[in-house]
């Protein structure tokens, strides 16, 4: 197992500070379910100091506020599963996060640190990205916030900033969503694929669209070809069909053909169809 020096700060003003000194030589580590086993399968090449946030108050909690849904950086995937805020307007998050991992490793992963580690197999970042998330940043230069999909995009090439939290946005009334996961097993795996949805329909006709593959693209995204194409439209099998088709030709196009396509491909249209004919059958039997 790697060698490390571990640190406790008392601020957050002290987190960036060795942030910001350390550089790439420092880890943060909340929940350490990433990085824990990174450690000690040596990945995590030229890391000497791990710095410990898990008790900074700052961090921990979920509540509204006037911008939607405040979740911060620390609270942990069982909190956000349990939490009845969550379920009332975002249920969405929930459902992806109720299958990260086991219930033990939930009790200790944080939502910050599954964003942070930025896996294109990580299960709550589709969520995220359809619930239109932003991400809440804090450095030495003070704090900013920005859209989920501008932080992983820059996430490689920003400097030295610290995850405090999330904002998520109210959603509309009746907003139906969608999250499955495809794996191995039916517990404790990485996803293959995943796919979170979701769509809001004023009488049949659909108003919005969100779209979100997981464990496809190197970097999770919106699928807003698609989500363009839905818009307006009358939901049918025919429609999801024509999108489930659509969705799979944007992604190749995004990437070209990789190698697991071959198996992924036909999983993502089978899963988009399905998902969008589920849909429909919520909004007759509530018409």
């Amino acid at each position: 197992m790697q060698q490390f020096v571990f640190l406790s700060p008392a601020s957050l003003e002290e987190v960036c500070a060795l942030l910001e000194k350390e550089g790439d030589t420092c880890k943060v580590v909340a929940g350490g379910t990433d990085i824990v086993p990174a450690l000690r399968q040596d990945r995590l090449v030229g890391v000497t100091k791990l710095v410990d946030i898990r008790r900074r108050p700052e961090l921990r909690g979920i509540k509204r506020t006037g911008q939607g849904l405040w979740i911060g950086a620390a609270t942990t995937l069982s909190e956000i599963v349990t939490s009845r805020e969550v379920q009332h307007n975002w249920v969405l998050l929930a459902e992806a996060c109720r299958q990260i991992g086991s219930k033990q490793i939930r009790n200790l992963a944080t939502i910050g640190g599954n964003v942070a580690n930025a896996s294109p197999a990580a299960d709550s970042i589709p969520a995220l990205l359809c619930l239109d998330a932003k991400v809440s940043l804090l450095s030495t230069r003070g704090q900013r916030e920005i859209p989920l999909q501008t932080y992983l995009a820059e996430k490689e090439h920003a400097g030295k900033e610290l995850v405090v939290g999330f904002i998520l946005p109210e959603q509309p009334a009746g907003t139906l969503t969608k999250f499955v996961k495809v794996a191995r097993r039916q517990a404790m795996a990485i996803s293959r694929l995943s796919l979170a949805m979701s769509i809001h329909v004023q009488g049949n006709v659909i108003d919005f669209a969100h779209l979100v593959p997981g464990a496809m693209l190197p970097l999770a995204q919106r699928l807003e070809v698609v989500e363009k194409f839905l818009v307006g439209k009358e939901l049918s099998p025919e429609l999801s069909a024509t999108a489930a088709k659509s969705a799979c030709e944007s992604v190749i196009a995004e990437t070209g053909m990789r190698a697991s396509f071959t198996y992924k491909i036909p999983v993502l249209e089978g899963l988009i169809k399905k998902a969008l004919d589920e849909l429909q059958e919520v909004v007759a039997n509530h018409g």
